[in-house]
């Protein structure tokens, strides 16, 4: 059925008045307004997620032996913190976290431990 055919239309049609319509457009614009906002704002916050922040990341060298995975890797670090990712080369492996709290806290920890030695 046609919306301008609705059995409400008529009343609808008695109170609508120019001052009506015109509040109804304008939160229309402000509920635009707050969802463009909304967007951008999430946008930015996904950017950030992306990026890696470079003092958040644990430089392991010698490189663990190819035996230690990624996801032993991910689990030993996980404990201090998130592990955004795992990056290895051939003489040494970077650990990135999310937070910079997070690798400082790895860091203190292997610190007083020798666990990853090969």
């Amino acid at each position: 059925q046609d919306a301008n055919e609705l059995d409400i239309m008529p009343q609808v049609d008695k109170i609508r008045t120019p001052e009506v319509d015109q509040r109804i457009s304008d939160m229309l614009d402000r509920i635009n307004r707050l969802r463009l906002v909304h967007e951008q704002s999430r946008r930015r916050h996904e950017e950030q997620a992306r990026r890696d922040e470079p003092r958040a990341v644990v430089t392991l060298q010698p490189a663990p032996p190819d035996s230690m995975s990624d996801e032993i890797l991910r689990s030993t670090f996980g404990v201090y913190g998130h592990v955004k990712r795992i990056e290895r080369h051939p003489s040494e492996a970077f650990v990135h976290f999310e937070r910079v709290e997070h690798a400082r806290a790895a860091v203190a920890a292997l610190s007083c431990s020798s666990s990853l030695a090969g």
